[in-house]
Formats: structure tokens, sequence, C-alpha cells
């Protein structure tokens, strides 16, 4: 008996019929497309058979079947997320924030200790409406600088991201990784779209977008390398940091696949061109993968490239129009934006509580008095350069400067 393995569940199969009964029967497996399913040339010279419209027809449309060998006879069958239709860019991990006041109506008047309890509860709502994922078990520590860390699961508990709590000015971090983004339940990504447009100061902070070309008809690494050399991958006007993995010397003798990064990983724009057909074992593979993989440190991710993908991918270097045909009516760019150096009276709040708060409850202890406690820690009134204050905000210093 053949071993074959999906994405992230492995099973036996010795056809491809019983392959798409078993497929269609595991839970923790999404479904995929017939009409728009890729078939490659190593699929075509196994002995297995295509199914028929018949067994596939409850396979989603957002998804396709990739097979390679493993250079031994024997076939891996995997899932692979796949664009819509029209389009060139598919979402292979998203990340985002928003604080917990978007969850205020359920919480208010409760105790501080259980507002973050009320959260989790109200974002694993969320989270089955928008993807059809549950939140799983606790993880012993906390993650990205948050307290807590929860798992993110599908509804028969495999893992496709975390959700995280705790600190960082009250917000919630949610991680959906690849095969979290290739498993949610059809149309997530309006869903999401609607829901980050609701939420309350909501961020982006990781996108990635991918593209595989599957036979190596448009895309080979080498020409992406040389590309490269002439300035096509630059990045604000010079070149960016470029690494090589694998065997680049003597062109992947052994055909085990090549890596082209451009870029780093603490940039706000990573690019991984990489032969991975050959990285899965399948020698004879043309499959090439793009990742493109972005970040909100410099740059504002808008929530509409979840929706419209591809409109950004093609602008994400100037290489990309060459060797994709697509036509970008939007226009659309991930702009690069100078950090804000403005600070409201809330977050200078957050600040001072986060920074000295022990320290102000110490003081305000010895001193005894909250008049006594100010008047030896404060300097004289003024206004420091990076608060932005509103009208409202100058109106109430105005009425407390003045003499009653």
């Amino acid at each position: 008996m053949t071993r074959v393995y999906g994405e992230n569940t492995p099973f036996s199969t010795t056809s491809y019929s019983e392959f798409a009964n078993n497929f269609i029967k595991q839970a923790t497996l999404p479904t995929v497309n017939p009409w728009g399913c890729h078939v490659s040339n190593t699929w075509q010279n196994s002995e297995f058979q295509i199914p028929s419209n018949e067994v596939l027809k409850d396979w989603q449309m957002t998804n396709e079947v990739q097979l390679v060998s493993d250079g031994e006879g024997n076939v891996k069958i995997l899932l692979v997320s796949a664009p819509a239709s029209h389009e060139i860019a598919f979402i292979d991990w998203i990340s985002f924030t928003f604080k917990r006041h978007t969850f205020m109506d359920y919480y208010i008047g409760l105790d501080e200790s259980l507002i973050n309890d009320v959260c989790i509860e109200r974002m694993g709502e969320k989270l089955n409406d928008i993807f059809g994922f549950k939140i799983g078990q606790k993880r012993k520590n906390g993650k990205n600088f948050y307290e807590q860390c929860y798992e993110i699961t599908n509804h028969e508990g495999v893992g496709v991201g975390d959700l995280c709590i705790g600190g960082q000015a009250d917000s919630l971090l949610v991680m959906i990784q690849g095969q979290g983004c290739m498993m949610g339940d059809y149309g997530w990504q309006n869903r999401l779209y609607d829901f980050l447009r609701s939420a309350h100061n909501a961020k982006i902070t990781r996108l990635d977008l991918a593209h595989d070309d599957y036979d190596g008809t448009y895309l080979d690494i080498d020409d992406l390398n040389e590309r490269e050399s002439m300035g096509e991958f630059y990045y604000f006007g010079k070149p960016a940091r470029v690494t090589w993995f694998g065997d680049w010397k003597y062109l992947d003798r052994d055909k085990l696949g090549r890596t082209l990064q451009i870029g780093c990983r603490s940039s706000d724009k990573l690019l991984r061109a990489y032969e991975k057909g050959k990285q899965l074992g399948d020698k004879n593979s043309d499959w090439l993968r793009l990742e493109v993989e972005l970040k909100a440190k410099h740059t504002l991710i808008p929530f509409e490239a979840i929706i419209n993908p591809s409109d950004y991918f093609i602008n994400l270097y100037p290489c990309f129009k060459k060797l994709f045909q697509y036509e970008d009516q939007a226009q659309s760019r991930i702009e690069y934006v100078k950090r804000s150096v403005s600070i409201q009276i809330e977050k200078g709040v957050q600040i001072i509580r986060h920074q000295f708060g022990r320290w102000l409850g110490f003081f305000r202890e010895w001193f005894g008095d909250d008049e006594a406690c100010m008047h030896a820690l404060a300097h004289k009134f003024s206004v420091p350069k990076r608060f932005e204050l509103t009208k409202q905000d100058w109106s109430r210093i105005e009425n407390s400067l003045s003499p009653t």
C-alpha cells in the first residue's frame, strides 16, 4: 500500500478513487474544486487515474491538488492553495491586531481580571463565524510579548494559528498560518475584511502573498536571480539583501531545490523564490513558488489587500508586471508611511502607566498625598513635543489653568 501524505494529515491509499473518497471523509482537510484542479505531469505519468467530477463535487473552489514523486515510485498528494478565478496571488499567512474595546459591550462593568476571558470567548465566536475555526488549548507560554497565547484549530483539532492577549496596550493578536488560510471556510476573506473594518484600531501586521508556477512555464529561479542583478527587485531605489540557499555553485546537481531570498526577516518586505517540487522530493519537478512576506513596520497594509491580493501583489516589484499577465485596474500599492511621532492623551497615559506605574504607586503612598506626590515628581507645565492635542484637550487645559 502506497503511503500518501496530505498537506497536514497522512493517510494511505492504493488508488486515486480511494484517495478521493478518503479525502472527503478527512474532515481535518479542506476540499478542492475539481474544475480548477491543476494536475502536474508527475500525475499524468503515474498509474493512477484522475477522479470523476462526481467524486470531487463537494471540494471547495479555492484549493488545488498537486502531486510530486519522491523518486522511488511513490506519489505525494498535496493540498495547495490557489488564487481565485482571474487572480494571480493568494494569501498564505495573515496576522492582525485590534483593541479589546471591540468587545466592550460584553465586558463593561466586569472586574478587570475577567475581561481577557470574555474577549477570548468572543474572539472564538468570531473565528468560527469567519473561518470555521475555534480556540484550542492554552499554550504554556505567551508569544510575541503577549502574556497569554491560545492555539487556534479547526473543528477537528488541527492547529492553524494562534490567539494572543494580555498586555500590549490591551490588544489581541491573531495569527493564521498558511494551512489555516487554506482550510478556512469558503469566503473567509470577505468576512475577515468586514470584521477588521468594524474592529477598534484594527491593523494587519503581517500578510504573505504567494504564487505557484507548477510546471515552470514562466518562472525560473535562475532568471529571477538574473533579474535581481539587473535591479528589478530594488527596494526604495536600492538593492535589498540577497541570500542564496541550496547548491547554486553547481546548479543544484543533486536536484534538492534552491531558494533565492531577497530582503531580510526584519524588513517590511521579503521575497522567497524556491523550487518547491524538488524540496518536497520530486527531482524532476519544475514547480516554483514565489512568496512575499509583508510586515507593517514602516508600511500600511490596507484591508483591501485581503479581498484583492493580486492587485497588491503585482505592484510589489517592477518585474512582476513583466512576469504575470494581469491587469491591475486599481493600481493598488502597499504604501510606505513615516512612523508617527505624535501621541494622544490616552496613549500617553498608557505609556506612563506601563513604564512608571509601579514607581508612581510607590511614591503616592510614600508622600501620602496626590498633590504632594505630583509636586515632587512633575516638571513645570509644558506640552510635550510629541503630544497631539485636540481642541477639546486644549479647552480642558485652559480651564484648569485659569484662575478661579
